[in-house]
């Protein structure tokens, strides 16, 4: 005698059905611990509340390469590479000791990276064309959105950086990224995570 079981195939559907919810729930709940490494600035890296004068403030001479809150990788940490002064190699941007910094009127960010007393790029940033802008008594960069889509899922991220005063004249520097995804189309996965940098004033 054959028995039919009709029912199998409804149960690996409940079941396949039940594991996605399972891997789902779990990857939103990661979603909301996804957080930086160390989203807080140190504490003595204290910052001037409410500079007089920013743009004054902001200019001087800063060490190239600077201290993080994480390891940081490729050119993340250069105060060259943040203000957009491209090279072909981390050795290059290596080879940079020091970048001057000249704002002007409010406007207009003159910078010069300087290797063994000698200048070896320079680059001017205009408020007007949207290179920069003041908000809240910080420098503030224009946001950076990337996103990839291929077979096996996709996602966007953005990243917003900005420079403030520290109280030692020193620039601080906060990097605020975020992301948001589908991983195989079907598990959402994101979170979000900031960097604190700082580059110390050498004049």
């Amino acid at each position: 005698m054959n028995i039919k079981c009709s029912y199998f195939p409804n149960y690996l559907l409940v079941m396949r059905n039940l594991l996605l919810l399972v891997i789902t729930t779990i990857c939103l709940l990661g979603c909301s611990t996804l957080t930086g490494i160390d989203n807080k600035k140190p504490s003595d890296w204290t910052l001037v509340t409410q500079p007089s004068d920013l743009c004054e403030q902001l200019s001087g001479e800063y060490r190239n390469y600077g201290s993080s809150t994480y390891s940081p990788k490729g050119g993340s940490p250069f105060l060259a590479y943040r203000f957009g002064m491209n090279v072909k190699y981390v050795q290059d941007l290596e080879s940079i000791k020091t970048v001057k910094i000249k704002c002007i009127d409010n406007a207009v960010i003159e910078l010069h990276a300087i290797r063994t007393n000698a200048t070896v790029l320079t680059r001017k940033l205009l408020r007007e064309n949207g290179d920069w802008d003041i908000e809240k008594g910080k420098i503030i960069f224009p946001t950076v959105n990337e996103s990839t889509v291929d077979g096996f899922g996709g996602y966007q991220a953005s990243s917003t950086f900005r420079l403030s005063i520290g109280s030692d004249g020193s620039l601080i520097g906060e990097d605020n990224r975020g992301s948001l995804g589908l991983a195989l189309w079907l598990i959402p996965v994101g979170g979000t995570q900031t960097f604190w940098f700082r580059w110390p004033r050498i004049m």
